[in-house]
């Protein structure tokens, strides 16, 4: 493979890199504050959605490591 195809693999593969790590961001932040009810109190996510966010979280470390793989391929080609 050619020099100039590697660096845009690269390239391309550092902005799915990027992309993941904000996806992953956005998941670990605590969902706002609602104000409900009287007298007003805290609204927090439902419990149900764990097991979702959780699998949400498995996916992106996952596409993370497919990243990794694919940069060692390229590397090696």
């Amino acid at each position: 493979m050619d020099t100039t195809t590697k660096t845009t693999l690269k390239a391309q593969l550092s902005v799915l890199a990027i992309a993941n790590n904000g996806f992953k961001a956005m998941l670990s932040m605590p969902p706002p504050m609602v104000m409900a009810g009287m007298p007003p109190m805290p609204v927090s996510l439902q419990p149900a959605l764990a097991p979702y966010l959780g699998a949400m979280k498995t996916h992106a470390d996952n596409y993370d490591k497919l990243l990794k793989l694919l940069s060692d391929v390229i590397d090696k080609s």
